[in-house]
């Protein structure tokens, strides 16, 4: 559909495709209309589907006329849903790892089985890779096993390059052709001056929280809840294999070789679960026999979702309940009267509301940050509509400064992070590398030791994995070998890693 309007702009700006814009038409419908005129036209639900899309994520108007950013995402070689995740991440700095995602979500992971047909190698493999970024991530795995093969190459040579290649079931033809798309969709971005060079728009890509923010903001609306057994009212699926309630509401699984295949064990193990709904974004859906699948997952926080959701509404906290009580014993019923009483005067005292993201997730959230979330929303999306229609310029001074602390907040926020990673470190939001500016995290913030991201300073143990402040971890490590690809990378698994509650 994106072409088909690209088709219309360029024939109505005169050139060789004349008559294409008259064959095409214009208004709502209109490129409906040419798609059916195909020899094999695709059904009409299915062209809905994509202009609504192509306007949710404003590459179309209204009128299905093509926008600023239409233009951009017309002209990469990738989904424009990944074309829009792009945009973001030279926005914020994290265009490096991002850029491996989308290739690999544009053509196929670089995971094999190994050459002995062992299937556990590639999944110890991947989930290696996984923990090092944070865990609770198929994506990141890629990205991190991408890199780790460029430094193979660089160090080790050929015979590095093959070693580290068999060592983590990864294919040497998937990975160049990766490196040759990232080749390209640098080209397109810089040829459209939205960078500079790719160390430059990759300022803040150790912020490992603020990488799979993007990566949420990018892929939304493909975000699942994950249902976890004997949490919650409405969480009745579950089971064996991880269950997602979808946006739409349709309920998915989350496939056996994806690095997630436990995150509802580990989630209910950790109790990350009762504080809060755990956010998985994915860039597809699989139909299986009996079952709708998603094979590459990511968990994900909430904070990034709030601020690119469709619609924001605030509802009033439901009165205080009255708690369980035997009605027949007036003593009884009374204490619990007093009971629910002194509940709904201290809520009244908390000035909390409810805030709903599409009538689908509900957040509990203090009045004051309320009118700090919607100002926030509003100042990204002109920050981002800025850099879209003038990629040259800089940013205004409040749009700016909109951008950092949206920057801050999402790498502080959510999202498990490596060791390593940056968390409170100098973060900018930026696109040419110069960013906005550093922050510092609050005095007394701290680093939880499972590489769940910051903790702030007035809690004692991680609110993600529950891990005390100051706890050491031991972790084992596989060999590094063949001279390539550096010492041994941590051998924990997901648990309490990747949910995504909110504090």
């Amino acid at each position: 559909c994106l072409q088909v309007r690209m088709l219309a702009e360029a024939s109505s700006l005169g050139g060789e495709l004349g008559g294409g814009a008259a064959a095409v038409g214009a208004g709502a419908g209109s490129t409906a209309n040419f798609l059916l005129q195909a020899v094999e036209p695709p059904i009409p639900q299915a062209i809905a589907h994509a202009v609504t899309l192509l306007q949710d994520i404003g590459a179309l108007k209204e009128d299905e006329g093509l926008t600023r950013l239409g233009r951009h995402l017309g002209e990469m070689p990738v989904h424009p849903r990944v074309g829009k995740m792009l945009l973001y991440a030279t926005l914020l700095g994290v265009l490096d790892p991002v850029l491996t995602v989308a290739c690999a979500a544009a053509y196929r992971s670089p995971f094999v089985m190994a050459m002995d047909g062992n299937r556990e190698a590639g999944k110890l493999a991947r989930q290696g890779f996984s923990n090092e970024a944070g865990g609770a991530s198929d994506h990141l795995a890629v990205s991190r096993a991408f890199a780790g093969w460029e430094t193979s190459r660089a160090n080790g040579g050929s015979s590095g390059e093959r070693a580290f290649n068999q060592r983590n079931s990864l294919s040497g033809a998937t990975l160049n052709m990766l490196r040759g798309m990232r080749s390209q969709l640098l080209t397109a971005l810089s040829g459209r001056g939205l960078i500079h060079d790719l160390r430059g728009a990759s300022a803040n890509a150790g912020a490992g929280s603020l990488v799979r923010a993007v990566l949420a903001v990018g892929m939304y609306p493909l975000v699942g809840r994950l249902l976890v057994p004997g949490v919650g009212a409405n969480n009745a699926g579950g089971g064996r294999t991880p269950t997602l309630a979808t946006l739409r509401g349709e309920k998915v699984k989350i496939h056996p070789h994806s690095v997630n295949a436990k995150l509802h064990d580990a989630a209910r193990s950790s109790g990350v679960a009762d504080k809060g709904p755990t956010l998985v974004c994915f860039d597809d859906v699989t139909r299986g026999e009996a079952q709708l699948y998603v094979r590459e997952c990511t968990a994900v926080s909430a904070a990034s979702l709030v601020l690119v959701a469709s619609s924001l509404t605030v509802e009033a906290l439901p009165p205080a309940r009255l708690p369980p009580h035997d009605p027949e014993d007036a003593a009884a019923a009374a204490e619990a009267m007093m009971e629910r009483d002194l509940a709904q005067a201290a809520q009244d005292a908390a000035n909390e509301a409810v805030l709903v993201c599409d009538d689908w997730l509900k957040f509990r959230v203090p009045l004051p940050v309320l009118s700090q979330l919607a100002c926030l929303r509003i100042r990204l999306a002109r920050a981002f509509a800025a850099k879209v229609q003038r990629p040259a310029d800089a940013l205004a001074p409040d749009l700016a400064e909109a951008l950092r602390a949206t920057a801050t907040l999402l790498a502080h926020d959510g999202g498990a992070a490596g060791a390593g990673d940056l968390a409170g470190g100098a973060i900018g939001a930026g696109g040419y590398g110069g960013g906005i500016g550093g922050f510092g995290g609050r005095e007394g913030d701290w680093q939880c030791p499972r590489g769940c991201g910051v903790v702030f300073a007035s809690k004692s143990s991680c609110f993600r994995c529950g891990i005390e402040k100051g706890a050491v971890v031991h972790r084992g490590g596989r060999g590094g070998g063949g001279g390539c690809g550096g010492g041994g990378r941590s051998a924990r698994g997901a648990a309490g890693e990747g949910g995504a509650g909110r504090r």
